[in-house]
C-alpha cells in the first residue's frame, strides 16, 4: 500500500509515534522518525531490529522551529528524492502542562497551545510549500476523541488526572486547522486529514482505567454528532461544493465510528463505516470521473446515519437497522466500483 512511499511521523520516538512507524513499515513503506529527543535513534534501532527492516530512518527535529523543518525537508528530499506524507503527532508541552483547570496560569496556557498547535501549523505550513513544489503530498494532523467531544470528567474521580483545558482546546483547535488547509491547498494535490483516537493506554492509575472500561458514549454526545452531520449535509447542499466538505465529512464518520466501536451489537456496521473512512482519506476526487453520483451516495451515506440512530435509540425496530445497515453496505460497495 506505501510501497517506498516516505512518511515522517514527528514525535515518532514516542508511545503513539511508534505505532505509526510500525504501521508505515509493515505496511512497505518508509518510515521517518522526526523527534526532538535524541532517544529517537535508539527507538530507530530498536524497531529496526525487532520488524528486520532497513526502512526506518531518524531525523531530529523542533516542529517549532523553521530552522529545524527546513533542515529536515533538506535532508530527506537529498537522500530520498521524495517526501510523501507528513504525521503530525508530536505533542511539545511545558513543565506545567496538565494542571487542573483553575490552577492554569494564562502564560502557560498561551505557551502550550503555541507549542503544539503552533508546531502543527509551522510543520503543515513548510512540508505543504514542499509538497507545492513537489507536486503532491499529504498531511494527516493527530487529534482526539476531545477535539470532537466535551471531557467526560467524570472518569477521572479519585485520581490526581485530569483532561487538560490546553489539550480540549488544542485538539479541537487542530481539527478546525486541518478544514482549513484541506479548503486552503484545493486545486494543489495536497491532501490533508485529521484522526481523532479514543483513549490509549500508558499505565494510568487503576481507578481511571476501571472507570474508562465502563464509560459509554451517551446518546447525548451522538445528538451532537447527528446534529454535526446535518450540518455538513446543510454545506454541500448550499455550497454545492463536495470536495471541500470531505475533510468534515471524514472527521463526522470517524465520530460515528467511535460511538459504534463501543457497542459488540454495531461491530459489523462499524467495519463498513471505518472501510467508507478509508476510501475517503485515500480518494482523488478530482480524477473519480462520475463525481456526481460518487457525491449523492456519501451523501445518503451520512443521511441513512442520521436516520439510524433515531430506529435504533427510539424506535428499536429491528427490522430497520438490518435495512439500513444493508443500505450503507451497498453505498459503500458502489462508492468503491466507481472509484476503483
Amino acid at each position: 500500500m506505501l510501497s517506498n512511499r516516505v512518511v515522517l511521523i514527528t514525535g515518532g520516538a514516542g508511545l503513539l509515534g511508534k505505532e505509526f512507524v510500525q504501521a508505515v513499515v509493515e505496511n512497505d513503506g518508509i518510515a521517518i522518525i522526526a523527534d526532538i529527543n535524541e532517544q529517537g535513534r535508539e527507538v530507530k534501532d530498536e524497531l529496526s531490529k525487532e520488524l528486520n527492516t532497513t526502512n526506518i530512518d531518524f531525523v531530529k527535529l523542533d516542529i517549532t522551529s523553521k530552522d529545524s523543518l527546513i533542515s529536515c525537508i533538506k535532508y530527506l528530499d537529498k537522500k530520498y528524492k521524495r517526501i510523501d506524507a507528513l504525521v503530525n503527532n508530536a505533542y511539545p508541552r511545558n513543565k506545567n502542562y496538565a494542571k487542573h483547570f483553575f490552577d492554569v496560569e494564562y502564560e502557560d496556557f498561551v505557551e502550550n497551545v503555541g507549542l503544539n498547535l503552533g508546531g502543527y501549523f509551522t510543520a503543515s505550513q513548510q512540508f505543504a510549500k514542499y509538497f507545492q513544489k513537489q507536486g503532491y503530498g499529504n498531511i494527516l494532523n493527530i487529534s482526539s476523541i476531545y477535539g470532537v467531544i466535551a471531557p467526560k470528567f467524570e472518569i477521572y474521580d479519585n485520581t490526581t488526572m485530569t483532561m487538560p483545558v490546553e489539550y480540549a482546546a488544542i485538539k479541537s483547535g487542530l481539527i478546525h486547522l486541518t478544514k482549513y488547509m484541506a479548503k486552503y491547498f484545493k486545486g494543489m494535490n495536497i491532501k490533508v486529514n485529521s484522526l481523532s483516537p479514543g483513549g490509549i493506554f500508558d499505565n494510568q492509575p487503576e481507578a481511571f482505567l476501571e472507570k474508562y472500561k465502563e464509560w459509554e458514549i451517551s446518546t447525548i454526545d451522538l445528538d451532537d454528532l447527528e446534529m454535526a452531520l446535518e450540518r455538513v449535509l446543510m454545506n454541500i447542499l448550499q455550497n454545492n461544493d463536495f470536495e471541500a466538505a470531505l475533510p468534515d465529512i471524514i472527521l463526522m464518520l470517524e465520530s460515528y465510528n467511535h460511538f459504534l466501536y463501543m457497542f459488540e451489537e454495531f461491530d459489523e456496521l462499524s467495519k463498513v463505516v471505518y472501510a467508507i473512512v478509508i476510501l475517503l482519506r485515500d480518494l482523488e476526487f478530482n480524477n473519480v470521473s462520475n463525481q456526481v453520483m460518487v457525491s449523492r451516495l456519501i451523501v445518503t451515506t451520512l443521511q441513512d446515519l442520521v436516520d439510524w440512530k433515531e430506529v435504533v435509540f427510539i424506535d428499536q425496530n429491528v427490522d430497520d437497522v438490518y435495512y439500513i445497515n444493508d443500505a450503507i453496505l451497498n453505498s459503500y460497495v458502489q462508492i468503491q466500483d466507481l472509484i476503483s
